[in-house]
């Protein structure tokens, strides 16, 4: 068994940026073999590139709005106590709305294969200028 405190070393949250537009912070929470769990913060109308999970990926809304949406598919506005499951390999963003901040836990299952940035006419109704 190993436990993961608040403050260890291994936990400290780091700024995301390569794979993100706009200001994002992740804290890694447990990372095991295959299958890694992150407590993610986004700032308002800051979001995720495209990107696909081998294993598939659950999103677990802790606090503020966001939206999550599959390539393909619409925009979902999601909240505290949401639940997202994206099944394997399917393409999707998550990210903050446009005037709130965001925060949810990633389960992530597998390799994630980032993808391009998502355009602004497609995070549309929630990007701020």
């Amino acid at each position: 068994m190993r436990i993961s405190r608040q403050g260890d070393n291994e936990r400290q949250a780091v700024q995301r940026s390569a794979t993100f537009a706009g200001d994002v912070w992740g804290e890694p929470l447990v990372e095991v073999p295959e299958t890694a769990v992150n407590h993610i913060l986004f700032t308002p109308s800051s979001h995720t590139n495209w990107h696909r999970h081998a294993g598939g990926q659950i999103l677990y809304v802790t606090d503020g709005q966001g939206k999550v949406r599959s390539r393909g598919g619409e925009e979902v506005t999601i909240g505290p106590g949401d639940a997202v499951w994206v099944p394997p390999d399917e393409e999707h963003y998550h990210g903050a709305d446009g005037d709130r901040f965001f925060s949810h836990l990633a389960i992530s299952f597998g390799t994630t294969d980032w993808l391009e940035p998502v355009a602004t006419e497609e995070y549309g109704s929630f990007v701020t200028e």
